[in-house]
């Protein structure tokens, strides 16, 4: 993964899962998106059609497929055109989780591709699509708009504040018959690898923020052992979420930016005694610079030790005066 992405991955519990083996092998990824340059760069890439290569090294199917593999470096990844035959070969050939980032997805909608959807979704495959890069409308961008479909808005972290990006689609209310609302959100400005320039650059929009929950999804059935389903996944997801706007669900960033769980094997025991520098971590000696002590019968504690035997970051702004734990 690019350093610069490292920030938002901690927030997300990614690194952990890949100290963890927990890395997406064995997870089968369709990415529904523009013709791309095969690399090994952007992941391992199981399949291509033929049709679907193009010369250019720096296309948005390239970016959606580096987002995913830099969060899942083992998964499958199987790179189609848009439409109903690559959703089509998707259930025919047993994909676990399927990612839309589409452009110009009003192009490709028919009742054949929403039936298509409804199999996919029965079969158990995760559906996922952008919301749209166009501020708030009154109807998602297609298919976000399916029941079957998981709409994902697009968040940005800027000075430790985590906020949804002016352009993420939305709407005011579920509409008649539809869910017609973004449900989870991702992150955007992902640095991804362009190979025509051999660089890392930022890539944006909810066509980042779709593959980028793709690719937490593959970490988590990795470590399930593909024992979840769209329906599962649908209700797992409440509660792994942090919130942004209104507790709970609301329109602009549905149930809020998905984290992953923390797992049996990163849970913690700490240990402080008042008055003592040592202090114990699931039984493990260790150190502080600072005892704990009570003030006025409070107990107070050396918060950057405490948050990071937690797992947390801790950021100090001396200007301002002020601790940020991520």
């Amino acid at each position: 993964m690019h350093e610069r992405n490292i920030p938002k991955f901690d927030i997300c519990n990614i690194p952990t899962y890949h100290k963890m083996g927990y890395t997406g092998k064995g997870i089968k990824i369709g990415v529904l998106d523009t013709p791309f340059k095969p690399c090994p760069a952007y992941g391992k890439i199981a399949h291509v059609l033929g049709s679907h290569i193009s010369d250019k090294f720096a296309s948005h199917g390239s970016a959606v497929c580096n987002v995913i593999s830099q969060i899942a470096p083992d998964a499958e990844i199987y790179m189609l055109p848009f439409g109903v035959g690559s959703l089509e070969w998707c259930i025919d050939n047993d994909m676990d989780i399927v990612n839309y980032s589409a452009n110009y997805a009003k192009n490709h909608r028919s009742s054949v591709f929403e039936n298509l959807s409804k199999q996919a979704f029965n079969k158990g495959m995760i559906l996922l699509t952008s919301a749209g890069n166009y501020g708030e409308e009154n109807k998602l961008r297609f298919p976000g708009c399916l029941q079957e479909w998981i709409a994902v808005g697009a968040v940005r972290m800027e000075g430790g504040r985590i906020f949804l990006t002016n352009y993420s689609s939305y709407t005011k209310e579920k509409q008649k018959n539809t869910w017609n609302m973004v449900e989870v959100c991702g992150f955007t400005d992902i640095y991804v690898y362009y190979a025509g320039v051999d660089t890392y650059l930022p890539f944006g929009g909810t066509s980042c923020a779709s593959p980028f929950i793709a690719g937490m999804a593959a970490l988590y059935f990795s470590y399930l052992g593909k024992t979840m389903n769209a329906e599962d996944f649908r209700r797992f997801k409440i509660n792994n979420t942090l919130d942004l706007e209104e507790p709970g669900f609301d329109t602009r960033t549905g149930y809020g930016l998905f984290i992953l769980p923390e797992l049996e094997e990163q849970k913690r025991m700490i240990e402080l005694w008042i008055g003592k520098k040592k202090y114990k971590v699931n039984g493990q000696e260790k150190e502080m610079d600072v005892a704990p002590v009570i003030v006025n019968d409070r107990t107070m504690v050396p918060i950057r030790f405490v948050a990071e035997a937690f797992g947390k970051r801790v950021d100090w702004d001396d200007k301002d005066r002020k601790v940020t734990i991520i």
